[in-house]
């Protein structure tokens, strides 16, 4: 519409950089992930490639960048095609209701992991290989203190991440291999919300091996390695609806997920 025009400026064709701050929906991941208001400048620094009241994509960009980006907002001297490292997406959820509507993206994990204080679960390095190679498994699966940590956690995205003392493989390259992953905590099941071929990467820098089957219901494996997220496991497929949709910035997977 003319507002999307107006926010281009001269570079017809380009989406619109928006600085963005909903206080609702800022104040709602505050409280799902357990990050405090002041480590993190959620209302200052996130910006978006859309003027839907209810963006797609939230971006992360540096303090200097977003000065540029503001100079930019009026004079439109910069052409920005790409810009910002992908925090959020939209979390389209059916038949079940989710205390925040947007899922953390993998690619901006890493800025985010360490201040979580709310929607972890800390595994072991075989319950990490496990769910790597699998991509989905059941509720049962995480026995003891791992389970508990499951059960803690609302549905809706989660983060696994390496416990702490766990010692890696002979031959392992320390750090090499991110140790948190983006997850999705169904009602009975746990999933993993990478494609297949990140998943199998990891895996393996974890010194874990490429399982011949992926998913966890062996039937998904041609799914699996087509890099697609992993559908819920055996039993609960009610948990996740694998969708993939072609984006500005690529054919990118998205889960929609779950059902009650």
């Amino acid at each position: 519409g003319n507002f999307k025009e107006k926010q281009q400026g001269q570079h017809k064709g380009i989406d619109p950089i928006i600085m963005w701050n909903d206080p609702a929906v800022i104040s709602s991941l505050h409280d799902f992930y357990g990050i405090a208001a002041d480590k993190f400048p959620f209302e200052t620094n996130l910006l978006v490639r859309s003027v839907d009241a209810k963006p797609k994509r939230v971006y992360y960009v540096s303090e200097p960048v977003r000065r540029i980006m503001e100079i930019n907002a009026s004079t439109h001297e910069l052409k920005v095609v790409v810009v910002g490292i992908k925090l959020f997406e939209r979390q389209e959820v059916k038949g079940a209701t989710v205390p925040c509507s947007y899922r953390l993206a993998q690619e901006g994990l890493g800025m985010l992991d360490r201040l979580m204080t709310k929607q972890v679960v800390r595994l072991s390095l075989k319950e990490m290989h496990d769910i790597l190679a699998a991509r989905s498994l059941p509720r049962h699966h995480f026995e003891g203190h791992t389970g508990e940590q499951l059960d803690a956690c609302y549905q809706g995205c989660c983060v696994i991440r390496l416990r702490e003392g766990e010692t890696l493989p002979p031959g392992t390259v320390e750090g090499a291999a991110p140790l948190a992953v983006t997850c999705w905590k169904g009602p009975a099941s746990l999933n993993l919300l990478i494609p297949a071929t990140e998943a199998f990467v990891i895996l393996e820098q974890l010194g874990g091996e490429k399982p011949k089957k992926t998913g966890y219901n062996g039937e998904k494996g041609k799914q699996a390695q087509q890099g697609k997220p992993a559908a819920a496991a055996e039993g609960d497929a009610s948990d996740a609806t694998v969708k993939a949709e072609a984006t500005a910035d690529g054919a990118e997977p998205e889960a929609t997920a779950p059902a009650a």
